[in-house]
């Protein structure tokens, strides 16, 4: 029975993933592999192999995953997608981004925020860590003002 990812898939992915099947091809025939060697250290059949080199769909991603470890490119998968390359996701990110920033109530009186320093805030941007009760103030070198 044909699967039904030959007939939902898009062209432009059925022709990415035929251009990934060549690539493996050729990576495979460069370094002077045998396909019957190569699908044995893949753990698949020759005929699944040739699938691969073919392109096609309906063969498991963790076969595709172990030819790019078997032809040293282990990490290929982990970069697509990647938060910092993602660029319709970075996109779409933007939009949803308030056009205006409200100030708290406590900010527009003019009061010290209360409670501890956020965790994304590095101690060396120079703000005290609490601003609770605290009345010495210390120079850049860390020693007091008072002499």
């Amino acid at each position: 029975m044909k699967s039904l990812s030959h007939d939902i898939l898009p062209l432009v992915t059925r022709r990415s993933l035929k251009e990934f099947g060549r690539n493996l091809r050729i990576a495979r025939i460069r370094r002077r592999l045998p396909v019957a060697s190569m699908a044995e250290r893949c753990g698949v059949s020759v005929a699944t192999w040739r699938r691969i080199e073919q392109g096609d769909p309906t063969v498991a991603i963790g076969a595709w995953a172990m030819a790019l470890f078997i032809l040293g490119d282990a990490t290929a998968l982990s970069g697509v997608l990647a938060p910092g390359v993602d660029e319709v996701g970075m996109v779409m990110d933007e939009s949803r981004l308030p056009r205006r920033v409200r100030s708290r109530a406590s900010e527009r009186s003019g009061e010290p925020i209360q409670g501890p320093m956020p965790t994304w805030l590095p101690a060396e941007a120079g703000l005290p860590t609490d601003t609770r009760g605290s009345t010495d103030q210390t120079d850049d070198e860390g020693g007091s003002d008072a002499t």
